[in-house]
């Protein structure tokens, strides 16, 4: 905690999740990754991150509604992604 704590005192918010997602990489937690870097603003490298969950079948179940991709649905990606894994639009 007190890391957490010296990156969000150096950093802030954005910091801490970028410390996050660094773990989530290393763990090959794709579908996660993907979350942080769209809430980061980081679309195309979500794009990446989603592409790498749908090929090993990684939580794809929450893409649909998952929040932490709001700001990917406007995306036409986000679109083909969807019918990709054979969800309704």
């Amino acid at each position: 905690m007190a890391e957490i704590g010296a990156v969000f005192e150096k950093s802030g918010h954005k910091g801490v999740m970028r410390e996050f997602l660094k773990e989530l990489e290393a763990a090959h937690e794709y579908y996660y990754a993907a979350g942080y870097k769209a809430m980061l603003g980081e679309k195309d490298s979500a794009f990446t991150a989603l592409e790498q969950a749908f090929a090993v079948g990684s939580d794809l179940d929450k893409f649909k509604t998952d929040a932490a991709l709001d700001n990917l649905r406007s995306d036409r990606r986000y679109v083909n992604l969807l019918r990709r894994i054979g969800q309704p639009q």
